[in-house]
């Protein structure tokens, strides 16, 4: 008889753990997504990929951007991509772009004041930190507020005129 009682028992509380464990499933998901901001890309502006590490990507997305988050994986690489989905569209950006929070300073608060040295005229606002084109020309002496953490490709990330770009490195100068 007490053999019974215990069969019944454990069949009872079996039932009672299952019944606790689907209502939890049922009230919080278990894959339930997270916000987070495109945040930290030195231009300004992320790949959202269409596979981690893939080189082929469906568009860019600027710095501030919320997504949302919806899984993990490592690439090819070695770095960390998250699984992201945006306006519909699923694809995959580098972990360390992302974050739980943005600072909504404007960009040139993290800029030093510098001024623009050591050429005959001016020098140029590039459009990016690679390319050939630019916004517009800086003369000599005029100020021009630099990320001295930018650096890429000869080029510092700047902002004048209120136009964001990136000037070359030799050409400005804190002050």
């Amino acid at each position: 008889m007490k053999n019974i009682i215990r069969t019944k028992i454990k069949k009872l509380f079996a039932t009672a753990v299952s019944a606790v464990i689907l209502s939890a499933s049922i009230m919080i998901p278990a894959n339930a997504a997270e916000y987070l901001y495109v945040s930290g890309a030195e231009t300004g502006a992320v790949y959202l990929r269409t596979a981690p590490a893939s080189s082929s990507y469906y568009t860019t997305l600027n710095n501030g951007t919320l997504v949302e988050s919806i899984g993990w994986a490592r690439g090819w690489d070695g770095e960390g991509y998250n699984q992201v989905r945006i306006n519909g569209v699923t694809g995959w950006i580098t972990t360390r772009y992302l974050s739980s929070y943005y600072y909504s300073y404007p960009q040139y608060y993290y800029y030093t004041e510098s001024r623009v040295v050591g050429v005959e005229n001016s020098i140029y606002l590039w459009d990016s930190a690679y390319g050939s084109g630019y916004y517009f020309t800086i003369p000599v002496w005029n100020y021009v507020y630099v990320d001295y953490g930018s650096y890429t490709n000869g080029r510092y990330k700047a902002y004048a005129g209120g136009t964001y770009g990136w000037v070359t490195a030799q050409y400005v100068m804190p002050w």
